[in-house]
């Protein structure tokens, strides 16, 4: 179940970049609208001086609107940023990960481990993993490993998430990192060969 929930955190990672930036264009668009007019007409019986001056001003009222961005709160494990090599590639590549941000156990972690999926949108739909390794994280944070595309990956976008926890029996993580991408490209083909090669060493009968 531990997979499966990495595959969704990453998922969750990757949507939260559209979210906020669909959040900074929407507060972009309540800023430029112009505020609804406050001015007020007031009677009087009492006559106006003689002296009266008219002013004209041409500043908008200030708005009284504001449009705050809330950051989801709760306990979300931190985030960092891992390396895969290559980015792309047939079945049976060998992807190298390694981190870039260290996931320093917390203390009295016993056995912290990483787990690397990956997966694409049809693993997710039928609940399965293309790749799910684990590896062992050292004790100043670093790991690295190397995961084999499968020969039965679909061709196309992948997303693969890496994820740490304290021990083997954790469920929650407490970092994620955030999701690297990776394509499944189509095997090469061999040209064949040119038809009625010959021999570079003919043989002759007769």
């Amino acid at each position: 179940m531990r997979k499966f929930l990495i595959a969704l955190l990453g998922a969750l990672v990757l949507q939260l970049g559209l979210v906020q930036a669909a959040v900074a264009d929407d507060t972009t668009t309540s800023s430029s609208t112009p505020a609804p007019s406050s001015s007020t007409t007031t009677s009087s019986s009492t006559p106006a001086p003689s002296s009266s001056t008219t002013t004209s001003s041409s500043t908008p009222a200030p708005s009284s609107s504001t449009t705050t961005t809330t950051t989801p709160g709760g306990t979300e494990p931190q985030t960092g940023v891992f390396d895969r090599r290559p980015a792309s590639g047939p079945v049976q590549t060998v992807i190298a990960v390694k981190s870039i941000t260290p996931c320093v156990p917390p203390q009295g972690a016993s056995s912290p481990e990483v787990e690397v999926v990956l997966f694409n949108e049809r693993d997710l739909q039928q609940g399965v993993l293309t790749i799910d390794e684990l590896f062992q994280v050292n004790a100043d944070g670093t790991w690295s490993g190397k995961v084999t595309v499968p020969a039965d990956a679909a061709l196309g976008q992948n997303v693969i998430v890496a994820a740490c926890f304290a021990s083997p029996t954790d469920v929650e993580p407490f970092l994620i990192y955030q999701p690297q991408g990776f394509t499944v490209t189509a095997a090469a083909v061999p040209p064949p060969a040119p038809p009625g090669a010959v021999s570079e060493n003919p043989t002759f009968v007769g």
